[in-house]
């Protein structure tokens, strides 16, 4: 699968999907239509699901913040 399928796959965006690849330090992922590799698809996926929960987690606290003003 290429990382630009993963990202419409999980609604991503594959700039930031290719961004965490890099970060993470994975193999192979140059650029949006690089393969990525089955192994590699759980950990890029796992990322990314705790990137969304940290942005939700964000976004709760700026809402509770906002009810209590």
């Amino acid at each position: 699968m290429r990382l630009h399928e993963l990202a419409k796959e999980l609604n991503a965006d594959s700039k930031r999907l290719l961004a965490i690849a890099k970060e993470l330090g994975l193999p192979g992922i140059k650029s949006a239509s690089s393969n990525v590799e089955p192994g590699t698809l759980g950990i890029l996926k796992a990322a990314w699901n705790e990137e969304l929960e940290e942005l939700a987690a964000k976004e709760a606290k700026k809402v509770a913040k906002a009810k209590q003003a």
